[in-house]
């Protein structure tokens, strides 16, 4: 249908114009074809699934629902399971669930998953294995990284990124690539023309958030082992906490973004997104330190990292003084809140209530709300006017910064004006590319932030947010600061969701400081089929110190334990 001025809309239908529920997904571009196959405007109808959960693809392969590095490796060491056996299961799941459900989660399979495998079936290989969904924007050999984009699905890497080396010199295999909100550039919804919308492993009819939904609802649903999300705002921490997945945003500085296609340099970061704070920490462990192709990871050489990040899993002990944030939300959500606060006391933790980040030039409060409706994040400019570091003028950055990563790809495309010009893009991605290519001028930044800085560290509105976080963290005597992930529950597709509802996208991206999201529940929906839907609890720590989030992370789920499988993703059989 068309949408027109003054239509009533109901939830799960179009929302101007744009179909969600099924524009893109079953097409196969090429370069060719891909000008005939992008519309602006097509009918949506709901989801009707037609799948059986009973038998999708007969007996399973093995086992997999729910599994962890370490069942994994047990049965490995046992001499029960190949790992050609834990690909054969994965790409068994994905073909009886993904397409067939809906759920779309998946861009494609790699095609080397298989033979990769069978080479660490030898004898004398070690079977430390981690088998990895990566999200469309990180680069890897063989598969065409495409960011979400119909315009770039012909931009095949010349190497990996180097998260995805990383990862496989400690034993990885790259299983699949992810679909993602196209050049991520929503935090809302994951949906792009070149592979659809992503929909929520526990509702179908419901927004996984943005942009990396593929890997949240894929590693939700064990179409995989473990996952790596890019993260500049909310992209790991919000499809996490809609999914039910633990997602660890690292310190910038401290992993390497290179090999991934950029939003903001100045705030993007790549990390896992796993069912398990233990296999988020061995996910972790591999990706940190100094690469000399990210200059910002000069900053890891200043202080000491810890060979294995699992070791500052202690259980409950782990449990130390935070500060509690509780914005206006959802009252289910302030429930689970304010129960995990309960549950995080009652296990040792020293709660410190109404955290303050203090002190700025001006010599006002940073109150830690914007409006009563979530943490700060701004700061007074040279002029004396309060403005968010998300309204300075970004595209200065990104348009620079997208330019160099397409001159060295294998796209045919190799600045963003051409593919603007071109209009290979969703149309949820337009308002995206035009804040991008708008013009601008350093008159306008040195208003914003007193200088033209487009790196992290050149930032000094930024850098001066980081210090005072950390010193107001040092007063309070505080380890870390809590607070829900979400403020509402997911959005049904079709819906225009408030990006103002995520807490993820405030302090973390401005200072570069680190955090984890971990299941603090879920609400139960009554409209409808009953509908139990995740939700997080957020924690941040001071830069570089990601032990400290380990450790209160992993101290909350051994005495919570609130993670539990998607219902319709059962066993194949």
């Amino acid at each position: 249908m068309q949408v027109s001025e003054g239509m009533e809309i109901s939830n799960d239908t179009a929302r101007a114009g744009l179909d969600y529920s099924n524009d893109f997904r079953h097409l196969k571009l090429t370069v060719q074809d891909i000008d005939a196959n992008i519309a602006t405007q097509v009918h949506s109808t709901p989801l009707h699934l037609t799948f059986s959960q009973k038998d999708p693809m007969g007996a399973p392969s093995l086992p997999v629902v729910e599994a962890t590095i370490a069942s994994v490796h047990e049965a490995m060491f046992a001499g029960d399971l190949t790992c050609s056996d834990l690909i054969q299961a994965y790409t068994q799941r994905i073909e009886a669930y993904d397409q067939a459900t809906g759920m779309n989660a998946i861009q494609e399979v790699m095609p080397d998953a298989l033979d990769i495998a069978a080479q660490k079936d030898r004898p004398e290989w070690n079977p430390i294995v981690l088998v990895v969904c990566v999200q469309a924007n990180y680069d890897t050999v063989g598969v065409a990284t495409t960011n979400g984009a119909a315009a770039l699905v012909d931009n095949f890497p010349p190497d990996d990124a180097q998260q995805i080396r990383a990862l496989k010199d400690a034993g990885g295999i790259i299983l699949a690539k992810t679909n993602m909100a196209e050049w991520a550039y929503s935090g809302t919804i994951s949906i792009g023309s070149a592979h659809g919308v992503v929909r929520n492993a526990y509702d179908l009819q419901r927004t996984t958030a943005g942009s990396s939904g593929g890997t949240a609802s894929a590693v939700a649903a064990s179409l995989g082992l473990v996952g790596l999300g890019t993260q500049t705002g909310n992209s790991i921490s919000g499809p996490s906490g809609f999914l039910g997945l633990v997602g660890v945003r690292s310190t910038i500085g401290l992993t390497s973004r290179d090999g991934i296609v950029p939003l903001y340099l100045s705030k993007d970061i790549g990390g896992p997104m796993c069912r398990t704070v233990e296999d988020a920490a061995k996910t972790f462990t591999p990706l940190v330190g100094y690469d000399p192709n990210d200059p910002i990871t000069e900053l890891s050489k200043e202080v000491d990292l810890p060979d294995d990040y699992t070791v500052f899993m202690e259980g409950a002990d782990g449990l130390q003084s935070m500060a509690d944030e509780v914005p206006t939300a959802h009252p289910d959500v302030i429930s689970l809140f304010n129960q995990a606060i309960n549950d995080l006391e009652a296990a040792g933790a020293v709660i410190v209530e109404d955290f303050n980040i203090t002190g700025n030039t001006l010599g006002e409060d940073w109150t830690g709300y914007v409006q009563d409706i979530g943490p700060t994040v701004g700061h007074w400019n040279v002029n004396g006017i309060w403005v968010s570091l998300w309204s300075q003028p970004n595209g200065f950055e990104r348009e620079k910064q997208i330019d160099a990563y397409l001159a060295a790809s294998g796209s045919r495309f190799k600045s963003a004006r051409e593919i603007y010009a071109s209009g290979l893009f969703h149309p949820f991605a337009r308002s995206g590319m035009e804040s991008q290519l708008a013009e601008q001028n350093l008159t306008d930044l040195e208003s914003f932030c007193g200088e033209g800085a487009e790196t992290f560290l050149e930032n000094p509105c930024r850098m001066e947010f980081r210090r005072n976080l950390a010193d107001s963290m040092d007063a309070a005597n505080v380890s870390v600061i809590v607070y829900p992930s979400w403020r509402n529950e997911p959005y049904l597709i079709g819906n225009h969701m408030p990006y103002a509802n995520t807490n993820c996208a405030h302090i973390r991206p401005q200072t570069g400081a680190p955090s984890i999201t971990v299941p603090m529940g879920f609400i139960q929906l009554t409209a409808g089929p009953p509908t139990r839907l995740p939700m997080n609890i957020e924690m941040i720590a001071r830069s570089f110190d990601e032990p400290s989030l380990f450790k209160v992370a992993h101290g909350y789920e051994a005495v919570t334990k609130h993670r539990f499988a998607p219902p319709l993703f059962i066993e194949c059989a």
